[in-house]
């Protein structure tokens, strides 16, 4: 008796899970559309993108804290740069997308054309077959706006509680989603009109502390305390060049020999060495531990390279104190090539390194319109793009990292030759070399960047 009701449960199962797999097809096959709605062709001018970016990077991670409390008064980010920015968002993160932002009084309407092979690879979908989503998202009188309707071709879904955010983590990762939410936190209300978007920060002390609370989302403050000490113990030890900058493989390879250490620490299996991987390689679960020590370790370098005290971060904890006078670290011989090294490569680890790329791309723009900037630099742009290479490496292939640690020992290994990359072009110059983002010239050059950035020998 009890068996044939287990039968018939098991049949009743998996009755309705075929409904459910045939219920879905259906959504799919009414939903695409055979033309896209929001698709257009990219027309990045640099005047758009510079506008977007002064606001933008006031909210960028790479941002020291100072330098952001020293911020004030809202940010403001006009219709037309807002629409611009989202579109070429969406051609980054989901190749060949489009998107299109409308913006009314209280809300903003967004839509999103995405080629259906992008989202399962291709697998024996014809070509021209899209789906088409809209979504009405409005203001309140504080925090981010809300979610209230979602479109996907003809049919009008619910709005499950969370959904925005199940949408930001599928696309970046649950740990990035995290930081950018815990981001998010600093901000007191986001005012939509048909000009475009107002955001309201928090008051200085309240950043502040949202910006420890983002920075360390995820962390575990007194492994990071052990990574710390090491670096403290690293910038004495004999050896190091005792005056002017210091090669960043001279404090990175050691920092990243420690994490290996401590992931395998008192832990069975194979060991990791400096010289590589021995054994029978490294687990799963090995692996993991590995890439939350790299990220670490790349944390605890960070901090120190842009001068932010991790007593300021973790108050109740023992931090052993930096030797004085303060050094800099240099990426062949560039202090600001090693801070776009450094903080890409940590944006990049767990989250999406085509964001990375991004962040990187539009802080070079800003730099174009923007006084205090250095002009848009290709250079710039190396340092990114090796810093993200690295950074996806060492989440994502941490035994691989490991096993190349020992090629560590010159900053030639980890980022390449800048002679002859454009440096420092103002808007004017920027715009008669290279048009626009995304012209042939423009992507011919960026080739050449990404070129250079697979023939480094730690990275390729």
């Amino acid at each position: 008796m009890t068996i044939g009701l287990h039968r018939r449960a098991l049949r009743w199962t998996g009755l309705a899970a075929l409904l459910l797999l045939l219920l879905s097809a259906l959504v799919v096959f009414v939903a695409v559309d055979r033309e896209p709605h929001f698709l257009r062709a990219q027309a990045l001018q640099p005047e758009v993108i510079v506008e977007a970016s002064r606001s933008l990077r006031r909210l960028d991670p790479r941002m020291e804290p100072n330098e952001r409390a020293a911020q004030t008064g809202p940010v403001v980010l006009g219709a037309s740069a807002a629409d611009a920015l989202a579109h070429d968002l969406a051609l980054r993160l989901l190749r060949g997308s489009g998107a299109r932002l409308t913006f009314g009084e209280g809300d903003v309407r967004a839509g999103l054309s995405v080629p259906l092979a992008a989202l399962v690879q291709g697998r024996g979908l014809p070509a021209g077959v899209w789906l088409n989503l809209q979504a009405t998202v409005q203001a309140r009188d504080t925090g981010l706006p809300r979610l209230t309707s979602v479109q996907v071709g003809g049919w009008r879904l619910p709005v499950p509680a969370g959904l925005l955010h199940r949408v930001v983590a599928w696309r970046l990762g649950e740990q990035r989603a995290q930081q950018l939410y815990a981001a998010a936190q600093a901000v007191e209300q986001v005012a939509l009109s048909p000009q475009g978007l107002r955001v309201t920060l928090l008051p200085q002390a309240s950043r502040a502390q949202q910006w420890r609370h983002r920075l360390l989302s995820g962390v575990d403050a007194q492994a990071l305390q052990a990574h710390h000490a090491h670096l403290v113990d690293s910038l004495q030890r004999p050896g190091l060049p005792s005056q002017g900058d210091l090669p960043l493989t001279a404090v990175l390879g050691p920092q990243l020999a420690f994490a290996q250490h401590q992931a395998t620490d008192g832990s069975p299996g194979a060991a990791v060495l400096g010289a590589g991987i021995t054994g029978r390689g490294l687990t799963a679960a090995h692996s993991r531990r590995l890439s939350q020590e790299y990220r670490l370790a790349l944390l605890a370098l960070s901090l120190w390279a842009v001068g932010v005290e991790p007593s300021s971060l973790v108050p109740e904890l023992q931090w052993a104190s930096l030797p004085k006078p303060r050094r800099y670290v240099a990426l062949r011989g560039r202090i600001d090539h090693a801070l776009h090294f450094l903080l890409s490569a940590l944006l990049a680890m767990g989250s999406e390194p085509a964001l990375a790329d991004a962040l990187g791309l539009y802080k070079e723009l800003a730099d174009v319109g923007d006084r205090k900037g250095s002009g848009f630099s290709f250079d710039d742009l190396a340092a990114d793009k090796a810093g993200v290479a690295l950074g996806e490496m060492a989440w994502h292939r941490p035994q691989q990292l490991a096993s190349r640690l020992a090629l560590m020992t010159d900053d030639v290994f980890i980022m390449p030759a800048v002679e002859g990359l454009p440096s420092g072009l103002s808007a004017a110059q920027f715009e008669a070399r290279f048009g626009q983002v995304d012209s042939p010239a423009y992507r011919a050059m960026l080739a050449e960047v990404e070129r250079r950035v697979a023939a480094v020998p730690l990275l390729r």
